[in-house]
């Protein structure tokens, strides 16, 4: 039930479609007005609770009640008042960084380095705020060790004990709602950061595995005949940073490896300008024209999305230039 949470917020997130929790509800998009914010907002709490512990969020909510609940006018800094009375912790971060911002979270793991017994850790911060993550050690499955960092702003160290650690992972649990949770993962021994997944058909992203998705492909043309083969791609239900779609196959008839592939990055903007995307991509495909004569094509492009400040307004322009180019037998 909570994974539902997470999912339905980052839908908008990764279509930079995001809002704070602070805009007002006549300025929500409806998506936003009647499943994400509410959404962010509990997993909000959930992910305070974690940092804080039980006890601590459940006074500050209680008191909170107990003070504003005959008070029309309540504000963010209300809430945060109660929690620095509540804790010892840095908690300003909540209200600044993610009550009244539409940035992202996003950590990752850069560097890992063996200093004697133990390891010492740099842990990267994305985005542009300052606000605490969970760092977990595992031996496959078992966590050994779970220890908070306070809130950073651009990168911090930290030395765990090196024992029987094989890997290393941020918000190990998702407590935190993180735009990109696969990057969260280290290996201290072993080859991959994420083991290997193959799955059949597109599914719902599991950011613990590299996933790559197969579907089977049947196409015809004249001159190769049928054409079968795999399709290999890493698109999930929710948009990602980069996607990549690979299809060897073989025309039955000319007897021949044919097939196309693509790769695309789209980066999201999230300061206040028009701009909000830009997508850059690269496309290629390589078939027979006639018998015994094949061509290739290949196409680079670069798309800009533009939009109103107002996100309720759905005009978008879009800008696209690419480049065809084919070579013939």
């Amino acid at each position: 039930f909570n994974d539902q949470y997470p999912v339905l917020y980052l839908n908008m997130a990764r279509n930079n479609l995001q809002q704070s929790l602070t805009t007002p509800k006549d300025s929500l998009i409806k998506f936003n007005k009647e499943i994400a914010n509410d959404y962010y907002g509990g997993a909000g709490l959930r992910y305070l609770k974690d940092y804080l512990g039980q006890e601590p969020l459940e006074n500050t909510i209680r008191s909170f009640y107990e003070r504003n609940r005959l008070n029309k006018e309540v504000t963010p800094s209300d809430f945060q008042s109660l929690l620095m009375e509540n804790t010892s912790l840095p908690v300003d971060w909540f209200s600044s960084d993610y009550i009244d911002s539409r940035t992202t979270i996003d950590f990752k793991i850069t560097k890992v380095e063996e200093v004697g017994d133990s390891l010492r850790v740099t842990v990267k911060n994305k985005r542009k705020s300052a606000m605490p993550v969970s760092l977990y050690g595992l031996n496959n499955d078992e966590v050994l060790f779970k220890k908070w960092l306070p809130p950073i702003d651009k990168t911090a160290e930290i030395t765990v004990a090196a024992d029987s650690v094989r890997k290393l992972a941020l918000n190990y649990e998702a407590k935190i709602p993180e735009y990109n949770q696969r990057n969260n993962y280290k290996a201290v021994k072993g080859l991959l950061n994420r083991p290997l997944q193959f799955r059949l058909f597109q599914d719902v992203e599991d950011p613990k595995y590299n996933q790559v998705f197969i579907m089977p492909v049947f196409k015809y043309n004249l001159y190769d005949g049928f054409i079968v083969g795999p399709q290999l791609y890493n698109k999930t239900v929710l948009p990602k940073g980069i996607h990549y779609k690979l299809s060897p196959q073989i025309g039955l008839r000319s007897g021949t490896i044919v097939g196309s592939g693509s790769i695309a990055y789209t980066q999201n903007i999230d300061n206040n300008s028009d701009l909000y995307a830009m997508r850059y991509g690269f496309g290629g495909s390589y078939f027979s024209y006639d018998r015994g004569l094949f061509y290739k094509r290949f196409t680079p492009y670069i798309t800009f999305a533009f939009r109103n400040d107002d996100l309720r307004d759905n005009e978008k322009q879009f800008i696209n230039l690419r480049s065809v180019n084919v070579f013939r037998d």
